[in-house]
């Protein structure tokens, strides 16, 4: 596999869920990301969180499907927690704006 391969996978943290996000993250994988989601969603958690240390690429996509997630949470009253953005995520959270919308913890 190489590195910038996208991978997801679900774990709960502290009881929470929690999913994992490693590589790269695009238009090719924005489906399977909100399915992965939408599962996340499903766990009922109020505070669902999303790890994105492990990623190396978050195109306009991937950021659409987590805004559309955290709309989707927020509609509930929750907000999305954001894990421990890497340097490429922060810098699009950041630039775009769209950092105020997420608990975004280090």
């Amino acid at each position: 596999m190489s590195s910038g391969e996208p991978t997801l996978s679900r774990e709960d943290r502290d009881a929470v869920p929690t999913l994992v996000l490693a590589g790269d993250f695009d238009l090719a994988v924005a489906e399977d990301l909100r399915t992965a989601l939408r599962a996340l969603g499903a766990a009922g958690s109020s505070t669902p969180q999303v790890d994105l240390s492990g990623v190396t690429f978050l195109d306009s996509s991937g950021l659409g499907v987590l805004l559309d997630f955290q709309r989707e949470t927020a509609a509930g009253n929750g907000v999305v927690v954001v894990l421990a953005p890497s340097a490429p995520c922060r810098r699009l959270l950041e630039i775009t704006g769209v950092d105020s919308l997420f608990d975004i913890r280090d």
